[in-house]
């Protein structure tokens, strides 16, 4: 517990982030003008917060590259961003969408020991942004957006959006460019699956 003590004490810290576009293999990332606690993912080898321990602030992870990959047995989430781990590389196969907490266990996430290797996160609860994903249940390609967006062509978005997470405001999204076509409206919530607007999103609106 003394690994977790220490994290615990170090307090809050907080930082900007300005319009900015982060890519990474499989990552689209674009966010404007979020102010927030720090964002800390710190992942541990052992049960309990013991053993190697991997730090994750404000950005997206491959465990392998770290030699952590499958190697997770307890977590804790400092900072008020949501984060997303998922089971295979590139973020794919199964997920786990936490909150900010300590998981000392894999069974205290849902999940099995030993399984995780890659996470992203995601920006503040209530923060005015929505998440698209290439792939049902948030796998695959992520952006974040933070403002209204015409045209997801420009991103390499468009007609690829297969879920959705909102995390603050109601948006609609629109099957053509323009904010034209049928829509949709999405209040906060995890949209795993988008049935009849899957891979047909063009444009976004809040």
């Amino acid at each position: 517990m003394s690994a977790l003590n220490n994290l615990v004490n170090r307090g809050p810290n907080t930082t900007t982030y300005t319009l900015s576009v982060y890519i990474f293999p499989y990552i689209l990332y674009v966010t404007v003008c979020i102010r927030s606690n720090l964002c800390r993912a710190t992942i541990f080898e052992h049960p309990d917060y013991e053993g190697r321990q991997l730090v994750i602030k404000n950005k997206n992870a491959h465990f392998i590259n770290d030699l952590m990959d499958n190697k997770a047995d307890s977590i804790s989430i400092r900072g008020s961003c949501k984060w997303l781990f998922y089971a295979d590389s590139n973020f794919y196969s199964n997920f786990y969408l936490l909150n900010p907490n300590n998981y000392r266990s894999a069974s205290s996430w849902n999940g099995q020991t030993d399984t995780l290797s890659s996470a992203r996160v995601l920006p503040p609860a209530g923060t005015i942004a929505i998440a698209l994903f290439e792939h049902p249940n948030f796998t695959g390609r992520m952006i974040v957006l933070c403002r209204l967006n015409p045209n997801l062509h420009k991103l390499e978005f468009e007609d690829q959006v297969s879920s959705v997470i909102v995390i603050g405001g109601t948006w609609k999204i629109y099957e053509h460019r323009n904010y034209e076509g049928g829509s949709r409206r999405l209040p906060p919530g995890n949209y795993g699956r988008l049935t009849q607007f899957d891979d047909k999103i063009s444009s976004v609106l809040c």
